[in-house]
């Protein structure tokens, strides 16, 4: 996040973009909130009409996505 709020996005999308590529069954609920923050901070208005800053935000939104599907599938399987 710190790239983040610096308004570094290549060093932002460098370090979030392995993490962001982990299979659902692998995202930690604790990093789902964490992107949670990141988010915000790029819906600030300085990242508007970035297409990176888009790009990011909807990778963040997936990956929020598939990791909150993949735990519902996980427990409705216990």
């Amino acid at each position: 996040m710190a790239y983040v709020l610096k308004g570094d996005l290549d060093e932002a999308l460098g370090e979030l973009t392995p993490i962001l590529a982990l299979p659902g069954e692998q995202r930690l609920a604790t990093l789902v909130s964490r992107f949670g923050e990141v988010d915000q901070h790029l819906a600030h208005r300085r990242f508007r009409g970035s297409p990176a800053v888009l790009a990011l935000r909807e990778q963040i939104t997936e990956y929020q996505a598939e990791a909150i599907t993949t735990k519902a599938i996980t427990k409705g399987d216990e």
